[in-house]
């Protein structure tokens, strides 16, 4: 009987245990991450290589956001260190895995990078549909792609990694990137989607803000303005024009926001968008104005969306004498302070 017991006894502990195991394994992950990165690291170092890939993924998948993930560095960091450990393969197998979470899948395309293994197994899951759309965007961003890849990439996608290749190349390669876009805005292809349309416009106006010093604003102008008017006139649905609309609404070209903000076939709403891209832009342009001609497009913008910034900012000129005082003006500042808003500066 006492044996019976002790039987029955020892299935209920391990039961018990079994039952607890997840738990405790979860208090030991969180105790971890609230430790220093010196003492994560350490302690993370002292796993074996799978040990350390499950608790990445264990954890990862707890804390999906990316503010928790911050934690998961000093771990990314010790499995990095690995790299060689792998061979191409076996890192492209790890990232098709359906377990592994897009933290890790980033860790495992910077360790095949690494390595200096070919771009074509990242190339490859660029083209599979199960490969997360993050890790997508990472490999677009961070491998070691040549300007025809790039191309590819641009031809072969509609997403994001459409416009971190078009981006890229304007960075590495502007004439290809240039050659590239007048192959599609020229009409020289057939059946552009709006989400190609819709990358070009967002790579080439990120890759303006910011890449294009001092020295080359003119000539770049000359480069994107066509293309994005071109862009906006052909294009057959409201979201590629609105975005082509958006885009040339970061130029910050006195002439090309004049276009924007009079243009009768731009709706309100996208010109109030350009009137808040302009926000710094307009206060320089009221300061170095000489006459309300000057500034005309500026004013008309205040008649959409009246901004008390720009308000004060008109308001300076006249009392500075810069600006020669009127009827129209003051009747304008005066509907900017009954009706006005303050200003959302996108730049900021």
């Amino acid at each position: 009987m006492k044996k019976t017991v002790k039987i029955i006894l020892a299935a209920v502990l391990l039961a018990a245990a079994g039952a607890a195991f997840p738990f405790i394994r979860n208090f030991s992950d969180e105790a971890l991450l609230r430790k220093p990165e010196d003492e994560i690291y350490a302690k993370v170092c002292r796993l074996d290589t799978d040990r350390l890939i499950r608790k990445i993924n264990r954890i990862e998948k707890k804390y999906p956001d990316m503010t928790d993930k911050v934690a998961l560095l000093p771990l990314y960091t010790a499995l990095t260190e690995r790299s060689s450990e792998f061979t191409a393969d076996q890192l492209i197998a790890q990232i098709r895995r359906e377990e592994t979470q897009p933290g890790i899948e980033e860790a495992f395309v910077n360790m095949y990078a690494a390595e200096g293994y070919d771009s074509a197994g990242m190339l490859a899951l660029l083209d599979d549909p199960e490969t997360a759309e993050e890790t997508k965007d990472y490999i677009t961003a961070h491998c070691d792609l040549t300007p025809d890849e790039l191309c590819g990439i641009f031809r072969g996608s509609d997403g994001r990694p459409a416009v971190i290749a078009i981006q890229r190349l304007a960075a590495e390669d502007s004439e290809t990137a240039m050659q590239l876009v007048d192959e599609f805005v020229s009409g020289a292809q057939d059946n552009i989607s709006d989400q190609k349309y819709i990358a070009i416009c967002l790579g080439i106006a990120q890759y303006y803000e910011e890449h294009t010093g001092p020295e080359d604003i003119e000539s770049m102008k000359n480069i994107y303005i066509p293309m994005m008017k071109t862009i906006f006139e052909n294009g057959k649905s409201d979201p590629v024009r609105d975005q082509a609309v958006y885009a040339l609404g970061r130029l910050c070209d006195y002439d090309l926001f004049a276009w924007l903000i009079e243009n009768e076939h731009i709706d309100k709403y996208c010109k109030i968008s350009v009137t808040e891209r302009n926000y710094r832009q307009m206060k320089t342009w009221i300061a170095e104005a000489k006459s309300e001609d000057d500034i005309r497009a500026v004013l008309d913008a205040m008649r959409i969306m009246p901004t008390l910034e720009i308000g004060d900012a008109l308001e300076d000129a006249i009392a500075k004498g810069s600006l020669p005082e009127s009827d129209e003006l003051r009747s304008l500042i005066e509907t900017i302070r009954a009706e006005g808003v303050h200003a959302v500066d996108k730049y900021d």
